[in-house]
């Protein structure tokens, strides 16, 4: 039976309403620090976190009533899986939740960097009025193509579909995905690879896309192509992600994630490709915030309570 409930990270009001409502107690705890969220574990049948409440197997053998872990998000590389289905732990995630806010954020991204805006605002800020050299390029008539097609790729398919362009899907673990869309393609990835003029990564990390796209990866692709991950940092190595800029393999990267994110103690040899990487042109970075918007707040609010009552099998 799931009687307490520990929250620690912000969540929209909706979800702690509906908790509370269904009689359930809910300590709501955004501020709390790690040690202290160790120490409370074996207090809760239910925990609700997001990445600065990591479960891997310590904390989830620590939480000795523990039932159902809630993900706020979709990304489940912050729990250990195998130990929770070991403990016969519930893992409630909620990749519906930010699937149009991350597409939007990528769409915006790409558009961004196709018409240089970064540059030409910056530009016009300090006076300066260089239109031929921030001539951009039209996303019309070019091939997109999506690695990953579940709630985050098939939202970026639906943005994409109204700017007249081609899109190629690979998905390695969905069959016939793509019937019934005559405007997404479903091809093997090395297609993806070699016709896409725009790759866009749509992948949870694991041990098998962990440092997946490298020099090799990129070798299958066109000159030039443009790369966007609004996925998990991990999955690009950036020291390849770099190499490859700056021999023009890759035309433009953004990305709304990075290998080490927030770190503050790089190694020399981190700090160095990190700042050559940010002075090149044609990229553009945002730190983590694609699925960061007020609607998909209350969205996994809204969908993980609901979840939760479900999984309790309490009325809501």
């Amino acid at each position: 039976m799931i009687e307490r409930i520990l929250i620690t990270d912000r969540v929209h009001p909706i979800c702690v309403d509906r908790l509370r409502q269904a009689e359930l107690e809910v300590d709501y705890r955004p501020d709390l620090d790690y040690e202290t969220f160790q120490e409370l574990l074996p207090n809760y049948e239910g925990v609700i976190i997001n990445s600065r409440s990591p479960m891997g197997r310590e904390n989830i053998l620590r939480a000795v009533n523990l039932r159902f872990i809630g993900r706020l998000g979709s990304g489940l590389d912050i729990i250990d899986l195998p130990t929770a289905e070991e403990e016969g732990i519930a893992v409630i995630n909620v990749p519906e939740g930010n699937a149009n806010a991350v597409a939007e954020h990528a769409m915006g991204m790409l558009l961004a960097l196709m018409n240089r805006l970064v540059e030409a605002d910056r530009e016009v800020r300090n006076g300066e009025w260089n239109r031929e050299a921030r001539r951009g390029k039209e996303l019309a008539g070019r091939t997109v193509g999506l690695i990953g097609y579940g709630h985050t790729g098939r939202a970026m398919a639906q943005k994409l579909k109204g700017f007249d362009v081609k899109i190629n899907v690979f998905d390695k673990y969905k069959k016939q995905y793509a019937e019934g869309s005559r405007l997404v393609n479903e091809c093997a990835l090395e297609e993806v690879l070699s016709d896409s003029d725009i790759l866009s990564i749509h992948l949870p990390l694991t041990e098998e896309t962990d440092g997946m796209v490298d020099t090799s990866f990129l070798s299958l692709c066109k000159k030039g192509v443009v790369l966007i991950n609004t996925s998990r940092g991990k999955i690009c190595q950036t020291p390849d992600i770099l190499s490859n800029l700056q021999s023009g393999q890759l035309g433009g990267v953004a990305m709304d994630v990075l290998d080490k994110e927030g770190a503050k103690d790089l190694s020399q040899s981190d700090s160095r490709i990190y700042n050559e990487l940010f002075a090149e042109e044609h990229t553009i970075f945002s730190p983590h915030i694609a699925g960061w918007t007020e609607e998909s707040l209350f969205k996994i609010g809204d969908a993980i309570a609901m979840k939760i009552l479900n999984f309790a099998n309490i009325k809501s």
